[in-house]
């Protein structure tokens, strides 16, 4: 049973973050994380992070599985940390 993020319908919240990534020049987009969420769609999603240059915000993140939240935890704090390299694949 997927249910829908408090984020999705709270505009000014959306409007919050919509602001925010245009004040630093990144454009937002919204990912809605379900249970069938795979570890190619993690990746490819932060690979158009990297190459893109987008802001991404993770919608109903309690539907990923514990492995695939380490993963995006791992893929976010290399990003952050502005890593040369970013191992996408958990390697």
């Amino acid at each position: 049973n997927l249910q829908a993020s408090p984020l999705i319908y709270g505009s000014k919240t959306k409007n919050i973050l919509n602001a925010l990534s245009i004040l630093v020049g990144y454009e937002n987009h919204y990912f809605l994380c379900s249970q069938n969420t795979s570890i190619e769609i993690v990746g490819n999603v932060a690979k158009a992070m990297i190459l893109g240059g987008y802001w991404v915000t993770f919608l109903n993140l309690q539907n990923l599985t514990p492995s695939l939240m380490s993963l995006l935890s791992n893929i976010l704090t290399q990003i952050n940390n502005r890593q040369e390299k970013v191992n996408i694949n958990n390697e």
